[in-house]
């Protein structure tokens, strides 16, 4: 059995990932101990997010363990964000931009085209962001065009992955897509 430890930064959706990871087999474990993946959930603000975690625990684990961040768990991957003024947890180079001239929040379900170890294809993903990634090495394996901005809706760099929709509440599609991270892990 995967034993995945969810970061738990006191602002996130802890409650229902903790579910999707078991009802995909997984044990789930808050504590930095005795566990073979990392998760970063997604509710909240990033400088809010940072300042609650063990950074130096959260960055080993992440450098040492596949990791799957969702939504704001994907933008603290990242290396600064307009929203804070924290340094991200630079794994990946590129910053997080709020979005401008279109209606933010993103909210709601929206398509994704995608070719990822996570998913492959098109399908519908649940949404709600006001900010975006914009990576500086080549890690976009997913996107959804919003209101004509193609924005990154899953990352990937080596056994780090991001989604920036929340696949714990996407339906057959997200259950897929938490399933598929759960079998990196495995192999």
């Amino acid at each position: 059995m995967v034993r995945v430890f969810l970061v738990d930064y006191g602002v996130g959706n802890v409650f229902s990932i903790r579910k999707a990871l078991q009802d995909q087999g997984a044990e789930v474990t808050t504590e930095a101990e005795d566990y073979d993946a990392v998760v970063l959930p997604g509710v909240g603000s990033y400088d809010g997010a940072l300042s609650q975690m063990n950074r130096q625990e959260v960055l080993e684990a992440v450098n040492n363990f596949p990791t799957l961040g969702i939504c704001l768990g994907m933008q603290l991957l990242f290396e600064r964000s307009e929203e804070g003024k924290l340094e991200g947890l630079k794994v990946i180079r590129g910053e997080v931009l709020r979005f401008r001239g279109v209606k933010a929040p993103h909210m709601g379900w929206s398509l994704v085209k995608g070719w990822s170890r996570l998913f492959q294809g098109e399908g519908y993903f649940y949404f709600a962001h006001s900010y975006y990634t914009v990576p500086k090495e080549d890690v976009v394996r997913g996107v959804v065009n919003y209101e004509g901005i193609e924005v990154p809706a899953i990352v990937e760099k080596g056994d780090v992955f991001g989604t920036q929709f929340h696949p714990e509440k996407s339906g057959k599609r997200g259950r897929e897509v938490i399933r598929r991270f759960l079998e990196v892990v495995r192999s």
